[in-house]
Order: structure tokens, then sequence, then C-alpha cells
């Protein structure tokens, strides 16, 4: 019994597979020629077309955003679901930066709806949206006024366009107060970057330097630190001699007297203490203490 279960539940979720896709594709209208406004329902004028293809051609060579307006009779689905089936076929937008917008009117369900690709959603966010859509299309659609709303909402999502990604339109046309602050914006964000720009560089170049020189600093060879012993100057040594030297006495030398000499005077009786020849020298000398002859 369990098998015939499972085999029921696997039936089952396969032909879920492929009745689903059948049943969620939605059968859409044939897009325009001009791209960016599909009016099958009739209600706008071929100056408000016009109006509608000339500003969109700006905004679109110029960041690639597309504001796409389609408006038919009656939906054979739910609008959500239309709004999406043509979102992805006609691939509104760049196809990197997915930046369209889709405004889609209803005229015999009297329902409208409106689309942002990813790339809008944190710049453009469903509150903003139903704020634009309550303010500028509620009240004219109410009235039966559908292309008077339509050309205020396109209005209102060209200037924030314009002013998130800096568009630059003709100079015959008045700047808004949304375009100048735009200008300022884009202004103050180049110079913020020209900012960051300078102090990377800065910092670059000191870290840059600071290598070259540590890399200097290790090639150089530092030269030994020779120190040199002091040199000491002596005086000379001088040997002093003393200033006097004793010198021994001599044996007193007595002439004789011989008989037939030559003398002067007799030498007398009582002899006298003889006279010393010895004489006491001063000073010194290099050769020597005294001179004479021993006996």
């Amino acid at each position: 019994m369990n098998k015939w279960i499972k085999r029921f539940i696997l039936s089952c979720f396969l032909l879920a597979m492929f009745i689903c896709p059948v049943s969620a594709y939605v059968e859409i209208v044939e897009q325009d020629d001009s791209y960016f406004v599909t009016d099958e329902a009739k209600v706008l004028d071929s100056a408000t077309e016009d109006y509608l293809v000339s500003k969109n051609q700006v905004l679109n060579e110029t960041s690639g955003a597309a504001i796409v307006v389609v408006t038919v009779k009656l939906l054979n689905a739910d609008i959500a679901d239309y709004a999406y089936t043509i979102f992805n076929e006609w691939q509104l937008g760049d196809e990197t930066l997915n930046n369209g917008i889709l405004l889609l009117i209803s005229s015999g369900d009297e329902d409208y709806y409106c689309m942002v690709g990813r790339g809008l959603e944190t710049s453009l966010g469903a509150d903003e949206i139903g704020d634009i859509l309550y303010e500028y299309l509620e009240p004219d659609f109410a009235k039966g006024d559908i292309q008077s709303g339509v050309r205020k909402v396109f209005d209102a999502l060209y200037q924030r366009c314009v002013y998130l990604y800096n568009v630059q339109e003709n100079t015959t046309n008045p700047t808004s107060p949304g375009e100048l602050y735009g200008s300022i914006s884009s202004f103050f964000t180049m110079l913020q970057s020209v900012f960051t720009m300078f102090v990377v560089i800065t910092v670059l170049v000191v870290l840059f330097s600071v290598l070259v020189r540590r890399r200097t600093v290790r090639r150089t060879v530092v030269p030994p630190i020779v120190v040199t012993p002091p040199v000491y100057h002596h005086p000379p040594v001088v040997h002093h001699r003393p200033s006097s030297h004793y010198i021994p006495n001599r044996p007193v030398h007595h002439t004789a007297y011989r008989p037939g000499s030559t003398v002067t005077s007799r030498p007398s009786s009582t002899p006298s203490r003889p006279s010393s020849s010895f004489r006491p020298r001063s000073g010194g000398s290099t050769r020597g203490a005294g001179a004479g002859r021993r006996r």
C-alpha cells in the first residue's frame, strides 16, 4: 500500500512541475517601435508620446536607464505578474546596471503599477515609488485624466534619475533644483575622490622613501672605529754628577837637598809643615774626576 502512495505523490509532483510554468506564462502586449512608449489603450496623444520618447533618449544615452510607459485596456492576469513579464522580456534599462523603470496603466481595470530594476531598488525604493504614484498619478487617474497623471509621474521619475545619474540636459531648459543639487553633489564627490587619491599617493611615497632609506642604511658599511692609544711623552733622563768629589790626599813630596844643587836657601833646622799642592776642583767633567801621577 505504501508503494502505491509513493507513486501517487511522485506523479502529482511531476504533473505540478509541468503545469506550473504553463499557468505562470502571461501573454503581454506587443512592444511599439519607439521602445519607450506602448499605448495600446490609446490614452496618450502624439505630443505626450514625443515628449516621453525625447526625454528617454537623453536619459538612456547618458546613463542607460529607461522609463517605459505601457497602457493596456484590460489585463488577463495579475498586474504585478504582467509588469514582471514585460520587464524581463523587453529587458528594460542597461543590461549591467539593470536600471529600467516600467509604468503600467490598465485603463479598463482602473489600475496601475510601477516596477524598477534591481539596480535602482536601493535608490528608488517601493515606499518612494508609492508616494510618487499617490501624489502625481492618483488625483488625475481618479478624474479619468490618465494622460496628465502619466506625464506628472514621468517627470517626477525622470528628475529622480537625473539626480541619481547626474544627467546633463539641454542648456535651453531651465535648471531644476534637483539638477543643481545633483551637480553640487557630483562636484563634492569628485573633490573627495581627488583628496582620497592625494592621501593615498602621499602615503605610498612616504612608505617608499622609508624603505629606500632602510635599504641604504643596511648596505652602507660602517668603518670600524680605531682607537689610538694615548702617547705619553717622557722627559729625557738626565744624570747629574755631584758638584764636588772627594779626592784622597796624596803624599807630600819633599825636595831632598843635594850637594851641588842650586838652592837659594837651606832648609831650616826646624822643619815646617809642608804645604799641600792639592787644590779642590769645582764642577764636573765627562772625562774623569782628576789627573796625576801615582807613586
